[in-house]
């Protein structure tokens, strides 16, 4: 399971005003971890770099129509036209944007045989049906199974890459952040290098501009909620189809979209009319989901609120333990009492556990390093379970778990954090719930259950971190 150790960004490694970086449109990624975030293929060539809008842009553009041309060509699978389809699609890890799914770390997977046969297969049976429009490959996610954002955002990486680097290598020279050569492709850049990975790795820097939390080339929803806010989408595929997508359920939207594809009078113009919409890029600024608050926070919570924990006097649990409630106490404070509940409630709805838990990250983080302890906090993040570690060695070795309260706090209790105990070995642990709403008797009951059952294990915590607005009209 990968684990984040520190949150540093790129602005702050290279001592880069963050407001350059700004000014500039380039995104400042976090060197270790890898932030939810994708290239939106749609978004290319509405970019304000044109490395990006007439580079990539043209060159994506380029890639997709031969491998239409190949696939239409082809007869049936394993022939010349086929292979050379399946070579277009063979793409090799590119890592150094610092985008996607992989949590603690910044190297994605690769796309599979058995991957690139399928998509082959599928690309090739609606363009058998009718559809001409070489943009079908644009919106792969949508009718290919297992690929989903970060590998539509590695698609576009590997297509663009002379493209990518060289708008890297242009916005390092505008704010002279020192550069090596690195051979990517069989071609030769001058790109900055990542100081949190041990093999030597580039960073690749890209356009806010392209960047979406989900890029509507893989998702359907993302179709859904543009069919109803787009008047060319929705005329487009108006009339019975239309009145259709209306009615259906979430379950059914996929087999409409199958429909669709299937037909070529709506696919073609399906295909056309999404491939048009300009939509938004993700606002880093608001960073509505806190994918990157959390770093920032890191290193500036200490500094505005500081506290003095001492360092253990002795390599024992009890000394960590004291480190770990001092640490989780002013996480309490600075929800409850230092408006830091802002950041769960500001204006997305959508956040989930994991922000509260990149916050509680960035809480831990910040006073182990302002107080000099010899205690890292390290995150466990990607599909598995996320958990916080805080250990001197071996031995003695702590965790915390946390859950929003609006989820099953019984069975995060009962079966998650015992499980997580027994696998890591650990000699105690914590259980904080935040609670940000529905909580109803759920925190009551918890205690009740540990009270019958005598139960002193793991200490448990309440956090209030509701909004306090709908607090005060409740």
């Amino acid at each position: 399971m990968a684990k984040i150790k520190s949150p540093l960004r790129f602005s702050r490694y290279f001592r880069v005003n963050p407001k350059d970086l700004q000014t500039l449109g380039a995104f400042d990624p976090i060197l270790e971890a890898d932030t939810p975030l994708f290239i939106d293929p749609i978004l290319l060539g509405h970019s304000n770099s044109p490395e990006i809008s007439q580079g990539a842009a043209s060159r994506s553009s380029q890639y997709f129509s031969d491998l239409y041309k190949l696939l239409k060509a082809s007869q049936r699978p394993g022939d010349i036209a086929w292979d050379a389809a399946s070579r277009l699609l063979q793409f090799h890890e590119v890592p150094g944007t610092c985008l996607g799914y992989g949590g603690g770390s910044i190297h994605g997977s690769g796309w599979g045989n058995q991957l690139t046969a399928d998509l082959l297969s599928r690309a090739s049976d609606i363009i058998k049906v009718g559809v001409n429009d070489p943009r079908l490959f644009l919106l792969i996610g949508l009718f290919s199974e297992g690929i989903g954002p970060d590998r539509i955002s590695d698609m576009i990486t590997n297509i663009s890459l002379p493209d990518i680097a060289a708008y890297t290598e242009r916005i390092c020279d505008s704010l002279g952040v020192p550069v090596e050569e690195f051979s990517l492709q069989e071609n030769d850049y001058f790109l900055p290098v990542n100081p949190c990975q041990k093999r030597r790795t580039s960073i690749l820097l890209l356009p806010r501009d392209i960047l979406r939390d989900l890029p509507i080339a893989s998702s359907i929803e993302e179709i859904w909620e543009a069919a109803a806010h787009n008047d060319a989408l929705r005329n487009g595929i108006n009339g019975q189809i239309g009145i259709l997508w209306e009615k259906v359920n979430k379950e059914q939207k996929h087999e409409v979209l199958n429909a669709l594809l299937k037909d070529p009078k709506y696919a073609n113009d399906l295909i056309a009319r999404l491939t048009e919409i300009h939509s938004d890029s993700y606002d880093q600024i608001a960073d509505e989901r806190g994918y990157l608050i959390w770093s920032d926070l890191a290193y500036e919570i200490a500094g505005n609120y500081p506290k003095l924990i001492s360092a253990a006097s002795e390599l024992s649990y009890a000394e960590l333990n004291r480190i770990v409630i001092a640490i989780i106490e002013q996480f309490q404070f600075l929800m409850e009492k230092r408006d830091l509940w802002r950041v769960l409630h500001d204006s997305d709805s959508r956040k989930t556990e994991k922000t509260a838990q990149r916050l509680f990250f960035a809480v831990s983080y910040a006073y182990c390093i302002a107080n000099n302890l010899d205690v890292v906090p390290e995150a466990d993040t990607g599909n598995g379970p996320v958990d916080f570690k805080f250990s001197k060695g071996a031995h003695p070795k702590i965790l915390v778990e946390l859950k929003l309260s609006k989820n099953n706090i019984q069975h995060g209790h009962d079966i998650q954090l015992p499980t997580y105990v027994s696998a890591e070995d650990a000699d105690g642990s914590h259980y904080v719930v935040i609670d940000v709403g529905k909580l109803g008797k759920k925190w009551l009951t918890l205690q009740a259950e540990r009270s019958n059952r005598k139960q002193t294990e793991p200490c448990i915590w309440l956090i209030d971190a509701q909004d306090r607005a709908s607090a005060s009209v409740r």
